[in-house]
């Protein structure tokens, strides 16, 4: 039996979801904070199983983003002309560059963001990109602030460029690929495969509640895992499962994945 019990948090997370269901139906469309991964996922199957006569997009400025907004849109808005302006809106890309003076790291930029006073709730995902630069998506009414403000990362002074929405950037691979075979599609077969113990430890590690499915805590062993979905494992990393399913000649599943880099 899982662990996991909903928050007071996910109460408060479900609350603004129905507040933003019930403007999209009297033709208001709106959107949320950036949302952490867990929390995306939670909206997303809030959004799913509401059902209602509304659209909603995920977006956190490119393809798998981690933090992204959700907007939640009358149904008559379901049309490019209609979203592609509000997404504008709401989300800005900023570039970050350091003089080269030291290595920055993610720690670095995000901490020296937070001492602006920013809350991370307007930041959405952080790419660093070499040792000296970076791109941050955050909600555009911050966009202005931290040009203006941000001057120093760790002991090195940065320079703050907004650019254009849609303008094309190359993002550093994030992935590493991970190939294997399992008896099936048990949680402890595929975290004994992902993790390269022996599936008694990997089951070890999955009853201490030492691992998440979809971003909830999940100690039983035999759950059986549906791609696509998230894994993390403790000490061992975050992957993301994309298939469990064709069948080898002796039997066993063919398990693809992406391990988090």
């Amino acid at each position: 039996m899982s662990t996991y019990k909903q928050s007071g948090q996910d109460e408060i997370l479900y609350a603004q979801l129905r507040d933003m269901m019930q403007r999209a139906e009297r033709g208001i469309w709106s959107c949320s904070h950036f949302l952490s991964p867990r929390e995306a996922h939670l909206a997303r199957c809030f959004a799913e199983r509401a059902g209602q006569d509304s659209v909603c997009v995920v977006e956190g400025g490119y393809a798998e983003a981690e933090r992204v907004k959700l907007f939640i849109l009358p149904e008559f808005m379901n049309e490019p002309e209609y979203i592609a302006p509000i997404l504008e809106q709401k989300i800005s890309l900023l570039r970050l560059r350091g003089g080269g003076f030291c290595t920055l790291t993610h720690r670095d930029y995000l901490g020296a963001l937070l001492a602006l006073g920013i809350e991370r709730h307007v930041l959405g995902d952080l790419v660093v990109l070499d040792e000296r630069q970076a791109f941050l998506f955050c909600d555009s009414d911050i966009a202005p602030y931290i040009c203006a403000e941000l001057t120093r990362v760790g002991k090195d002074g940065i320079k703050v460029e907004q650019l254009p929405w849609g303008t094309p950037i190359e993002l550093p691979e994030r992935y590493k690929s991970v190939s294997d075979t399992v008896a099936s599609a048990r949680f402890d077969c595929i975290a004994a495969a992902l993790t390269g113990l022996s599936r008694e430890k990997a089951q070890m590690l999955i009853r201490a509640g030492e691992s998440t499915v979809d971003y909830e805590i999940c100690d039983r062993c035999d759950k059986v895992i549906e791609p696509p979905c998230v894994i993390s494992l403790r000490g061992y990393g975050k992957f993301r499962i994309d298939d469990v399913s064709t069948q080898t000649k002796k039997g066993r599943l063919r398990l693809h994945a992406r391990k988090y880099v």
